[in-house]
């Protein structure tokens, strides 16, 4: 695994670890909206669609955080 120095802070940075994880929530908002879309079109439109949809949310807001923070 290679290691980069971060310029702002001075410490160790996995670089396969960062490039992956953009990667590993874009498949996971994916699958949450397939399942929102399956519930939708199945009229199942409750409690159980609304959970994914708060999943999605804290995911693209984890990441927007991230992202502003590097």
């Amino acid at each position: 695994m290679k290691q980069v120095t971060n310029e702002k802070d001075g410490k160790n940075v996995d670089t396969s670890q960062t490039r992956l994880s953009p990667v590993i929530n874009a498949l996971f908002i994916g699958f949450l909206v397939g399942i929102v879309t399956y519930s939708i079109f199945n009229n199942a439109l409750s409690l159980l669609t609304l959970i994914p949809l708060y999943f999605i949310y804290s995911l693209v807001k984890s990441s927007k955080n991230n992202r502003d923070q590097s």
